[in-house]
């Protein structure tokens, strides 16, 4: 499983962190994982666009590929 997002996303994110020559660094090598990860990786493996998810929605997301609802769903009593 793939957690992609845009350059753009993935700087400003890097940005909170990361300042000067290091977010610079820092957006390259992402920059250069992305690409390698996303060429690398069987058209099988699940990719997510995660620019506009935040974390909830992420594990919402990841839950639903993997099947593991019913287990989330016991696991927090959560009645549907």
């Amino acid at each position: 499983m793939l957690l992609q997002a845009s350059d753009k996303t993935t700087e400003e994110r890097l940005g909170r962190r990361e300042q000067g020559d290091s977010l610079s660094e820092h957006v390259d090598r992402s920059a250069r994982a992305a690409r390698f990860l996303d060429a690398r990786s069987p058209i099988a493996v699940h990719r997510i666009t995660t620019d506009t998810l935040e974390p909830d929605d992420i594990a919402e997301e990841i839950i639903k590929i993997l099947g593991w609802r019913p287990l989330y769903i016991f696991l927090h009593g959560i009645n549907i």
